[in-house]
């Protein structure tokens, strides 16, 4: 027996989501034609036992089939019985049908499965209560095909499930029928023993889509279909195997609404219950050539686009993100740091696939080998770093994060005997654990390793679209930070491709700038042909497009509070600790008041302005000025300009800073601290004040 989980193996659970559906459901809408994102499984070769199993962790039949009858085993498709799919009294029973119609109870079928044992007739059948809004005027039928076809027109009705047995060598038909009506109104055909090209073409010329397959024998198929408004995505599949439907399901998106197993093959019709967003990027990566996936979750927060998120795939050079995060969560632990040499090899070609017989050379971890790893995608410097750690050991990291499915089966570059393995949510638990704190204050070093990339065309774009003035835009870029890693591999025939990431993005949200992060990757996998490069980008494009628009119609038109956060503390001169603090509004057109207390009674103070706490030319900020002869000062931002002030008799300094009444100033950050004149506190006879962060204010329109 094999079972899919929709958490625990490749199923596809729906309800993982956080933006819009595609299509709301109406109230009392057929499973059948229900796209809302759900919780749900299936399983074949499923024993009673096991159905139940699942049934009491909260879920319900909708489609249900028998695969063998001695044993007696099912094929079932389930849907957690919540949210729109909720239906009170879900049950279901086996046996003869008048044993099966005396436990109905006044509920009707949603699926129902004929089978026969020595000749004689027995069915399966799932309820649910007929009551409220999902009461229908329904009927459950079986017979001869002439009168399934009278019990349709009698009703006024059409087929939402179809089956079909055999009984001394003739054959019948099993049917659940529901009145045509209302919300249940669906433009529908029904064809009896056809073949696959036969279904396509009417599928085709009906703009429908399938509900029902089920396969009779000798290549031929029943299948019921249906137009409707809005329809959703849908698709079909015939004599496939289990891990093939198992793709499909994960590649699209969907859910299971029919199901048969025949043997070892399946049969099948699934529908799209993939949110808004998850639906637009998976048209574009279903045009790929190749199995796909694609994924983004905001950090803490829901997954926005799932398709084969925890399928695995080959990484290529993307399983580097896995190298970099073990060495920097070192660096943290101090074992290492970043210009201790390691053994590196050399070769010219970066790309080759690299071994132990190279040259080497005693070289810095961080700007000889990480940098070139994670920039340039540096094969070489890789194995130099995977050799440093310990393979074994940067798999440990990866099962300290959570990361289940990850494995490093070969040198990188090399291609295999055995092919890496990576999932897609597996490397965003990797981000996530950075963004919140696995490396500490390495993690500014993990991002500036990797290199930033820019989501300049994409903010420009959208916010032309928008009609955002250039003024904002650039303070909205200001806050924005990317980092990326990409993969490609061209084994023989085959080709893989990878790309994945993080992002930060500014949301002004009650007035304040919030900002928000961003997981994110696609692959492309076992492609046979040129891979399409514009669709792969395309679709990482647009969904990262749409959380950028999210935050930039946060900034259109809305007003920013300045604020003035402190960093670090000042140090002890003569007239002990320096606090440098700002008072006034920090908004366009106001006045604020940068001031210092306890300098150095009746001397020089200066206030030193710059635009980064990060760096300094080339030294890292904050600087430590022990050294200098200033212990216990640090210099907090880059001084690019300073203002004098004197302090008065209590070591008091107050400098006046109007900010232009200018739109292209709101959401700019500046920096600034003071330095005194002290000659009696150090050697180096100046002391420095704690710094402030100041970010511009004031409204857009």
């Amino acid at each position: 027996m094999t079972f899919f989980s929709s958490r625990t193996h490749l199923i596809l659970l729906a309800g993982l989501f956080g933006t819009a559906l595609a299509a709301p459901a109406a109230a009392g809408q057929l499973d059948r034609d229900n796209s809302a994102e759900t919780a749900w499984l299936w399983s074949y070769n499923q024993t009673v036992t096991q159905i139940q199993g699942n049934r009491a962790k909260g879920y319900r039949i909708v489609s249900l089939e028998v695969d063998t009858t001695s044993p007696l085993r099912f094929s079932v498709a389930f849907v957690h019985n919540s949210g729109t799919y909720a239906r009170s009294s879900s049950t279901w029973y086996y046996g003869t049908p008048s044993f099966v119609e005396s436990k109905r109870a006044g509920r009707r079928v949603t699926a129902l499965a004929p089978y026969v044992i020595n000749n004689q007739l027995y069915i399966a059948a799932s309820f649910v209560a007929n009551t409220g809004s999902h009461a229908k005027s329904w009927g459950y039928y079986y017979g001869t095909s002439s009168y399934i076809s009278g019990r349709v027109t009698a009703l006024s009705g059409r087929i939402t499930d179809l089956g079909s047995y055999v009984i001394s060598g003739k054959r019948y038909y099993s049917a659940v029928i529901v009145r045509n009506t209302g919300t249940d109104a669906r433009t529908w055909w029904w064809y009896l023993g056809v073949s696959p090209s036969y279904i396509a073409s009417r599928l085709s010329a009906n703009g429908a889509r399938a509900i029902d397959l089920q396969y009779l024998g000798g290549g031929l198929y029943n299948v019921v279909m249906v137009r409707g408004s809005n329809m959703p995505h849908s698709w079909w599949y015939y004599n496939v195997d289990a891990n093939y439907l198992s793709d499909k399901i994960g590649q699209n998106g969907a859910r299971l609404i029919s199901l048969q197993r025949v043997g070892t093959r399946f049969h099948a019709c699934m529908i799209n219950t993939s949110n808004a967003l998850t639906t637009k990027v998976g048209d574009i990566m279903r045009r790929i050539p190749g199995t796909t996936g694609i994924h983004m979750k905001q950090v803490n927060g829901p997954v926005l686009v799932w398709l084969n998120g925890n399928r695995i795939y080959e990484p290529a050079s993307s399983m580097k993100t896995l190298h970099h995060v073990h060495a920097m969560r070192q660096v943290h632990l101090k074992k290492i740091s970043l210009t201790n040499n390691i053994r590196t090899y050399q070769h010219a070609n970066k790309d080759i696939c690299p071994n132990t017989a190279l040259p080497w050379k005693s070289q810095s971890l961080g700007e000889d080998n990480l940098k070139p790893m994670m920039w340039y995608s540096n094969n070489v410097t890789t194995m130099s770093v995977e050799l440093h750690f310990g393979r074994a050991n940067l798999v440990a990291t990866a099962r300290a994060l959570g990361m289940t499915r990850t494995n490093i089966r070969h040198v990188l570059g090399c291609g295999g005997p055995l092919s890496n393995q990576l999932t897609l949510e597996d490397v965003g638990k990797l981000f996530e654990a950075v963004a919140n704190g696995y490396l500490g204050t390495s993690k500014s070093d993990f991002y500036r390793l990797m290199g930033n990339y820019s989501l300049s065309t994409s903010i420009d774009q959208e916010g032309a679209a928008m009609k955002i003035p250039s003024s904002t835009l650039n303070a909205f870029k200001s806050y924005v930070m990317h980092v990326a890693k990409g993969g490609s591999y061209n084994i023989g025939v085959t080709r893989h491709r990878s790309h994945v990431g993080w992002m930060r993005l500014p949301f002004c949200v009650k007035n304040q700038v919030v900002l928000r992060e961003y997981v994110y990757g696609n692959f492309i996998n076992d492609a046979t042909s040129e891979i399409n490069f514009n669709l792969f980008s395309t679709a990482r494009d647009e969904m990262r497009r749409d959380v950028i628009r999210q935050a930039l119609t946060t900034w259109k038109d809305s007003k920013l509070n300045g604020s003035v956060v402190a960093i670090g503390t000042g140090c002890v001169g003569s007239n002990g600790r320096l606090q440098h603090y700002s008072a006034g509004i920090p908004e366009i057109g106001q006045t604020q008041y940068l001031r210092l207390l306890r300098g150095a009674k009746s001397s020089v103070a200066v206030m030193q302005f710059g635009f980064s706490n990060k760096n300094w030319g080339p030294f890292k900020l904050p600087l430590d000025l022990s050294v200098f002869g200033a212990p216990g000062c640090k210099l907090y931002n880059d001084p690019m300009i300073g203002f004098g002030a004197a302090t008065d008799s209590t070591g008091y300094a107050n400098i006046s800073w109007p900010l232009p009444n200018v739109k292209a100033f709101i959401g700019i950050k500046f920096f600034t601290q003071y330095l005194c004149l002290d000659k009696q506190a150090n050697v180096l006879g100046l002391t420095y004040s704690n710094g402030l962060q100041t970010t511009v204010g004031g409204w857009r329109k």
